[in-house]
Parts: structure tokens; C-alpha cells; sequence
């Protein structure tokens, strides 16, 4: 009995293509900043492995503020991120060969996509 051939290989962008932690960190900590909340950088150590609706709910549930709307501070959270990440952004270790190895081999490349 053989078994199957693999035919595709899914990526996940966090932690696997790119190390874009700092970036969550840095962002939520300036999105929490300007909200005017009273936490310094390394409170973001709190939230890490979180998705981004639940890190705002935390962080509203220890410190309320005014016209809390947990979509729009998720969203501009998200938009800090993949801006830096587009900047400034570098793949991890290993990531290039990886995909080099998977097109020589023929195997369809995904990019797993957490939506809410």
C-alpha cells in the first residue's frame, strides 16, 4: 500500500513566513497609546496569541474608554501591522528555500487566512 503524494503545502504568515509579533505589539501598543490608556510596551506581552477582537476587548475590560468600537480599533491595529510589515518586513529563516523546494516539487503553495 503507498501512501498519498502531497500535493500542497499551507503557510501560515505568523511566526512561520514572517515574525510580525513586534509588529502586533508595537501597533496595539500605539493604538492603546493614543486611546489615552496607561500601559507601557511590554503590557503588550499580555495579549501575545490572542486574535485581534480579543485583545481589544482585554484591554477595554481593564481600561474602558469613550465610543469603544472594538472592529474599528481591531482594524486600525491590522492596518499598523501590514503597513510595517510592508515596509519593513523580512522572511523568516529558511522561508525562501522552502518555497523554492515546494515549486520544484510541484506542490500548490497556500496562505492560511484567519477571517472574522
Amino acid at each position: 500500500m503507498t501512501s498519498p503524494k502531497l500535493k500542497a503545502v499551507i503557510f501560515d504568515m505568523d511566526g512561520v513566513l514572517i515574525d510580525s509579533e513586534p509588529s502586533w505589539q508595537e501597533a496595539e501598543f500605539e493604538t492603546m497609546k493614543l486611546l489615552g490608556l496607561p500601559i507601557c510596551y511590554e503590557d503588550t506581552l499580555q495579549t501575545t496569541g490572542l486574535r485581534i477582537d480579543q485583545v481589544v476587548g482585554y484591554w477595554h475590560q481593564r481600561f474602558p474608554w469613550d465610543n469603544y468600537d472594538n472592529q474599528h480599533t481591531a482594524n486600525t491595529i491590522v492596518d499598523q501591522v501590514v503597513s510595517a510589515i510592508t515596509t519593513s518586513g523580512q522572511a523568516m529563516t529558511g522561508v525562501e528555500s522552502a518555497l523554492e523546494y515546494c515549486r520544484a516539487n510541484d506542490y500548490k503553495i497556500g496562505l492560511a487566512k484567519f477571517v472574522t
